[in-house]
């Protein structure tokens, strides 16, 4: 409807969205129900969204169609005006929303690749191997060590020590049992 007199201000829509977390928010207060509503960018893969009026052309609705024919409704409006202005602020938000799409929503929509697509190459595993080269390392150094300085590994008896012999069944005085202890 035209405004008769100069002074009637133009029909200017609130709506609004925005793309936060890999989520496409849009808020719809010009509708006949405002609304605020989202959509995971992560699992939609290829959606479109479109405005579907009555017959009348007195009621518009903001509708996001699936692959697979879905249809969902988002929003109806009295006037093709505001529904355009919502369907514009969604386009505009996707546009602009460099950097806030997660990644995977970029390789599911066949966007352009970013850096993030590009899989992380692991280098905690060298870390590991240079720590059980060291302690390896310590092991055999504590060894050569231990065989250059003289001391005997546990168990053998040291050669100037003299043999013992204890035979079972043969008597033995109590001063020569303490002297060999």
């Amino acid at each position: 409807m035209k405004c008769p007199f100069r002074k009637c201000k133009k029909q200017t829509s609130q709506a609004s969205a925005s793309v936060v977390d890999g989520k496409l928010v849009l808020s719809l207060p010009d509708a006949s129900t405002p609304v605020v509503w989202q959509m995971d960018l992560d699992k939609t893969k290829a959606s479109a969204l479109e405005i579907i009026s009555n017959d009348n052309q007195t009621e518009h609705k903001l509708g996001l169609k699936t692959p697979g024919g879905e249809k969902i409704e988002i929003a109806t409006f009295d006037n093709m005006t505001y529904a355009k202005e919502g369907l514009i602020s969604a386009a505009d938000a996707l546009k602009n929303a460099q950097g806030q799409i997660r990644p995977g929503a970029v390789a599911e929509n066949n966007m352009h690749p970013t850096a993030y697509d590009q899989p992380q190459r692991r280098r905690g595993g060298k870390k590991w191997l240079w720590i059980l080269l060291g302690i390896i390392g310590i092991f055999v150094a504590l060894n050569i060590w231990a065989s250059l300085s003289g001391i005997p590994p546990q168990g053998i008896a040291p050669p100037d020590a003299p043999a013992i012999e204890n035979q079972a069944g043969v008597p033995m005085s109590a001063d020569e049992f303490l002297r060999r202890q």
